[in-house]
């Protein structure tokens, strides 16, 4: 349900979040082919130098910046880790805490998968 904007202070909020996903979202995609072929620059730099990102994985940003695509940025989670990841917060995580909380759902990851493992 969309919200109500009530002044011109909100109108100016939204405005500036709209702007600022807009700019995000442009400056993190680069067009790989005609007519509307996109990919995001964080993959072409990921990729670069690891090959294809696997089905059911994701690339994150380390420091939470989607505008630092640095490879020393980057990495790799599934989609499970990445849930994990943001129901933790790790986007707005303090920038000391984010290699733990990383480190954390990794863990989580590792156990769950070889508690799946020796119950079969």
């Amino acid at each position: 349900m969309a919200r109500e904007i009530k002044d011109e202070q909100q109108l100016a909020e939204c405005l500036q979040a709209a702007e600022r996903y807009l700019i995000e979202s442009a400056l993190q995609q680069v067009k790989i082919a005609e007519p509307n072929r996109w990919k995001f620059k964080s993959h072409i730099v990921w990729e670069s130098e690891h090959g294809k990102i696997p089905k059911g994985y994701a690339i994150i940003y380390k420091d939470g910046n989607p505008l630092n695509c640095k490879l020393s940025n980057l990495h790799m989670v599934s989609r499970h880790e990445l849930a994990l990841l943001n129901k933790l917060g790790y986007k707005n995580a303090a920038c000391e805490v984010k290699p733990s909380v990383l480190a954390l759902v990794k863990l989580r990851e590792l156990t769950s998968k070889k508690r799946l493992k020796n119950a079969h």
